[in-house]
């Protein structure tokens, strides 16, 4: 397999919304992983993100972190607006050619919120693509165009604005890497964090059918195990996004059928200041607000002593969730989990086997299962060691790495057939 160096080491480009500090979940941090465990492995990896949080030129564990590229979470309303995205993303789209003139392949993560287009910039002649998907961007950006390939393909109500509009396709399709015609998706070859995922996907009639799957790997380095848990009444976790569907309301009522002693914790980023209210009222009127910590988002770095200070972690998701890290962090550290298994979750919770699960929304079945476990130490113990089994085995840090290093370079391979073998 024929590479940039004789060594068979790569000159990377990764195009990403976010990139931690700045997160919205799992995405970026796994992205960050990944990104320094290449590095270490003797790889040049530039991370190309929105200048979200603050703009420059970076370095992070010896990856480049180039945060200038726009970022439209709000979408796009009205004219001024519209002009305003319109040189973002003439300007991102140069920018991403510049930043990966050299590179042997440019990889696409999580894509909410940037342009489109960055999807239809052609990689100089040699330059492989591969599409990390463990979120919606992807089928997002096939099923409607995304968000810049929507301004060409609608179509004004007036002749006049039709032909202004033309005119303008043509001079903006003119420059040089801006693509205005909407790109086959997805760019390059592509792999999936959960096969949940990939089937949807396919379902959606996205072209994917030889698209892999390499889920999460956890850095077992920083997710240690942990034997013994804090002595008192049992610790339960929430961690993750306030807001409905996530189903922090759930566990609340499932607090009121445990033991006094039980506590819950919630930690993570309000988004709905409203839902919020509403469990906290529940939480009253279950007459277990006083049980009920609420605490603010931690770095991750604080997150595996967090997970180890539980007695148990509960997964309350009331929709398909994307192969879930923080079941395999709880897995490593020695937690047991009680979740739901909508999506990529369920593809590594399994009754009785790694963890207990329960059906969405329901309380009850949430509180007997909890109930169960506080009171099997026997039953605990076999979780945990299955669970930490289950990802010391198959998702490692490393394990996953590997898995995704090949596939950049046989994308790189992909796009120079005519290199031959190394």
């Amino acid at each position: 397999m024929n590479a940039a160096a004789p060594d068979g080491k790569l000159r990377i480009v990764i195009v990403i919304a976010r990139y931690p500090p700045h997160h919205l979940g799992g995405y970026e941090l796994r992205c960050r992983d990944v990104a320094r465990e290449l590095v270490r492995r003797g790889h040049t990896v530039t991370v190309l993100t929105s200048r979200h949080g603050r703009r420059g030129v970076e370095d992070d564990s010896g990856v480049r972190v180039v945060r200038q590229l726009h970022i439209w979470p709000d979408g796009v309303r009205g004219r001024i607006a519209t002009a305003g995205f319109i040189f973002g993303t003439v300007s991102d789209c140069r920018r991403l050619r510049r930043t990966s003139r050299d590179a042997d392949v440019v990889a696409y993560w999580h894509q909410s919120g940037l342009t489109s287009a960055l999807l239809g910039v052609k990689p100089r002649k040699g330059c492989g693509v591969l599409c990390d998907v463990s979120s919606e961007w992807l089928r997002d950006a096939a099923g409607t165009g995304g968000n810049w390939f929507r301004i060409w393909e609608k179509a004004p109500a007036s002749a006049l604005k039709r032909v202004a509009k033309a005119a303008l396709r043509v001079f903006v399709g003119a420059l040089p890497g801006v693509p205005v015609v909407r790109p086959h998706l997805p760019p390059g070859r592509a792999y999936f964090t959960s096969a949940d995922r990939k089937a949807s996907h396919l379902a959606g009639g996205i072209d994917v059918a030889d698209a892999a799957l390499i889920r999460s790997g956890i850095d077992l380095g920083l997710f240690k195990f942990v034997a013994t848990r804090p002595p008192g009444g049992p610790q339960v976790l929430f961690l993750g996004r306030i807001k409905r569907r996530k189903g922090l309301h759930t566990i609340v009522l499932a607090l009121g059928d445990l033991p006094p002693t039980a506590r819950l914790r919630a930690v993570g980023p309000v988004e709905d200041e409203e839902y919020l209210a509403e469990v906290a009222e529940l939480a009253r009127a279950a007459r277990v607000m006083d049980r009920v910590e609420f605490g603010a988002p931690v770095p991750h770095s604080e997150v595996p002593a967090l997970i180890a200070n539980a007695h148990v972690l509960v997964i309350a998701s009331e929709e398909p969730e994307a192969f879930s890290r923080l079941v395999l962090e709880a897995y490593a550290v020695g937690t047991p989990v009680v979740g739901t298994t909508l999506g990529g979750t369920g593809e590594v919770l399994h009754e009785g086997e790694t963890g207990l699960t329960f059906a969405p929304g329901n309380s009850r079945e949430l509180s007997n299962q909890l109930k169960r476990l506080i009171g099997d130490a026997d039953l605990g113990a076999r979780l945990v060691a299955n669970a930490r089994r289950l990802v010391e085995e198959r998702y490692s840090l490393g394990f996953t790495v590997g898995q995704i290093e090949a596939l950049l370079a046989e994308a790189v391979q992909r796009a120079r057939p005519d290199a031959g073998a190394a």
